[in-house]
């Protein structure tokens, strides 16, 4: 099993302003640097009605809810949270319960799924809806793939394990009923006759 996870320092690091600084730059990238991106960090009612603390409204007046999350440069695929496990203790004495994980209860328009290098810096992303996912009638699709478990640990010592299925992003892409990645992928050049060094 991976090392533990510390709730504390998860929320800090999501709500560090440089993190923060990076969404927005990847968000204006793709819908336009006229955009307007509005922080709801300490609006609680907003972001009830929103599913998310960060909303971005298009020049053309388009309001997305935007939940950002990160995920280190260890794994390639998209983890899609289905459940949450909690124990009074990491040797897990007691199960105190358990509840859905973010795929079944976020009502953000979109997951931004970022990369993280060891220095912090989001390398690659990708944006996609949780439509059909947090379909019920859409889990078989999702059992295919082989579940993990992520340990978080939190102050008053409760143990958490997170159950989660890595999905790769060619899934995303098929199933989403929006997806886009940052940077954008550049297609290949179509070259006529020679090969590409002959064109560089």
């Amino acid at each position: 099993m991976t090392e533990s996870r510390n709730f504390e320092n998860d929320l800090n690091q999501s709500n560090n302003p440089k993190l923060l600084e990076q969404w927005n730059i990847i968000l204006k990238e793709h819908y336009g640097q006229n955009s307007v991106i509005t922080n709801l960090e300490k609006d609680k009612k907003a972001q009830l009605t929103y599913g998310t603390d960060l909303v971005i409204q298009t020049p053309k007046g388009r309001k997305w809810s935007v939940d950002p999350k990160t995920k280190s440069t260890r794994y390639t695929d998209i983890p899609l949270e289905i459940i949450h496990h909690r124990y009074t203790d990491p040797q897990k004495t007691k199960h105190l319960g358990e509840k859905p994980g973010w795929i079944y209860t976020s009502t953000t328009d979109l997951v931004l799924m970022g990369t993280k290098d060891q220095k912090g810096i989001i390398i690659n992303a990708v944006a996609f809806s949780l439509q059909p996912f947090k379909d019920k009638a859409f889990s078989n699709k999702l059992s295919a793939f082989e579940m993990r478990f992520s340990p978080t640990t939190f102050p008053n010592g409760t143990f958490q394990l997170t159950g989660f299925y890595p999905v790769p992003k060619d899934f995303l892409k098929e199933h989403a009923h929006t997806y886009w990645e940052w940077p954008k992928q550049q297609e290949e050049p179509k070259l006529i006759g020679g090969t590409l060094n002959e064109y560089l």
